[in-house]
């Protein structure tokens, strides 16, 4: 199927319906972007279970309510949730999946890691991060599926936001109850993926960038009280970036606000005020400490550490250029081949997304590692065409947002070991599932306002008149429609 096709629908059903069901009207957009609370729910219960159960994975996997309260730690919900949606994805009747370069990229990358397996150094390493792998390829796949169409994608939008907000909320409650000075390591997010400060630090940068360019679309449709419950969600976001005391955290913040204010075309004054705002708030919050140790970058022991192991990371790219050395193979090879020395221990992590890409899957890693974020811009570009073609801002300031959120990741990712952590494969998912929103949206408009002589329900008017013999009459003038 062409990549620019849009996903299907019910072929049984009415024109009206088939409409209807892929783009919401005025009224419902005026409901969903105000955050009216009663139809989201009245909305996302009419949904098909697949959707609710998606929705419960991604709610398990951010909020992690099995390890807040260990009494419920009795299954294993992630893995029981999962199957319950593959299950019910059959039955699905909106289920599509869409073909672009980015979905290309994200099998390819996926399939890669699983083969690089069987010749990693380390089995147990191997399968430990070959089950995380496949953990993000069936989530990915039941997202870009299940999360195709107008409704679905701003519920799981907004739900996506809620699961963050409890993080960033109780983030900037700790940080600002400590006076924003330093302390510790900073910050850290529930059990799981985001319990180091740096992880959770990133995932806050991207959520804040994010939702800013949210607001900027969905300004008109708030009012009240709204507008500021929404803007809390980049206010807290931005709050706890700054408690994580990362800077790697820091440079992925400012890179995604940069990018913003760059990029803001149509409505410059507002993203730039929010841009210098948040800006100028992170140089009046940030502890002096964190000045301090933006002062010594590069003659630190930790820049001295990092530099040392992305060099190493070169030289195991060099001699193993094509395969790379295997899954999960990056610390064991390293710590194999490389003496201890001030800044080149025998453990650790390259610290770098990109590094470690490339010195686990060779040129074919660095291949798919170029070609996932070449497809997040690609898409998100197409999906502006189409936002600009039916006068949307809401889906031409999420595409913004998700770009911006993808510098955010490529700034603060290549400071941290985390590609396969959730980012990336999220991300995609969620870029992906705009884009065939939109897309189901534009079909949808175009139908809608086409001229009712090109609908297959007045075919009957371009028949011929059949006359009995013998019978006479004036030519009647026709003029064809064109198709």
């Amino acid at each position: 199927m062409p990549a620019n096709r849009a996903p299907h629908t019910n072929p049984g059903a009415p024109a009206e319906q088939q409409t209807s069901a892929a783009a919401m009207s005025e009224r419902e957009r005026r409901q969903a972007y105000g955050l009216r609370v009663r139809y989201l729910a009245r909305t996302f219960f009419q949904q098909h279970p697949a959707f609710i159960l998606l929705c419960f994975c991604y709610f398990l996997e951010y909020v992690r309510p099995q390890g807040i309260y260990p009494v419920i730690d009795v299954l294993p919900y992630g893995e029981l949730s999962l199957g319950l949606t593959g299950l019910f994805l059959i039955a699905d009747r909106e289920r599509y999946h869409p073909r672009n370069v980015l979905v290309f990229a994200i099998y390819g990358f996926l399939l890669l890691t699983f083969f690089s397996m069987i010749y990693a150094i380390d089995p147990q390493m191997a399968s430990r991060r070959g089950q995380a792998y496949l953990n993000w390829l069936i989530l990915f796949f039941l997202t870009v599926s299940l999360v195709n169409n107008e409704r679905r994608f701003i519920l799981f939008l907004f739900l996506y936001l809620l699961w963050n907000f409890k993080m960033s909320f109780f983030g900037a409650r700790i940080f600002a109850s400590g006076g924003f000075s330093f302390s510790g390591w900073g910050l850290s997010g529930p059990q799981g993926w985001f319990q180091n400060s740096g992880e959770f630090g990133l995932q806050m940068a991207i959520v804040c960038v994010l939702t800013i360019c949210m607001y900027v679309g969905l300004r008109p449709y708030l009012d009240g009280w709204r507008k500021w419950a929404f803007l809390s969600v980049p206010v807290t976001a931005f709050i706890s970036t700054l408690g994580s005391l990362n800077r790697g955290d820091y440079l992925a913040l400012g890179a995604g606000l940069i990018w913003i204010g760059m990029f803001a075309k149509g409505k410059r004054v507002l993203a730039g005020l929010l841009v210098l705002t948040f800006l100028g708030g992170a140089w009046w919050l940030m502890p002096d400490s964190m000045v301090e140790r933006f002062d010594v970058v590069g003659d630190d022991y930790t820049s001295y550490t990092r530099e040392t192991r992305w060099w190493a990371g070169y030289e195991i790219f060099k001699e193993n250029p094509v395969l790379g050395v295997g899954t999960g193979s990056w610390v064991p090879y390293y710590s194999m081949n490389f003496p201890r020395e001030i800044g080149r221990e025998g453990w650790g992590l390259p610290h770098n997304s990109f590094i470690e890409v490339i010195g686990e899957h060779g040129s074919f890693g660095l291949l798919f590692f170029f070609l996932i974020f070449a497809g997040m811009f690609l898409l998100n570009r197409r999906t502006r065409k189409l936002a600009l073609a039916t006068n949307d801002p809401v889906y031409l300031w999420i595409s913004r947002g998700l770009d911006a959120a993808t510098v955010a990741f490529l700034v603060g990712g290549n400071l941290m070991s985390v590609f396969f952590y959730p980012y990336v494969w999220v991300h995609a998912g969620m870029i992906v599932a705009l884009n065939a929103a939109a897309q189901r949206r534009h079909s949808a408009l175009r139908a809608r306002t086409a001229p009712k002589s090109n609908m297959r329900g007045n075919s009957e008017a371009r028949r011929p008149v059949h006359r009995p013999p013998g019978t006479h009459s004036l030519p009647i003038k026709t003029t064809e429609t064109k198709s």
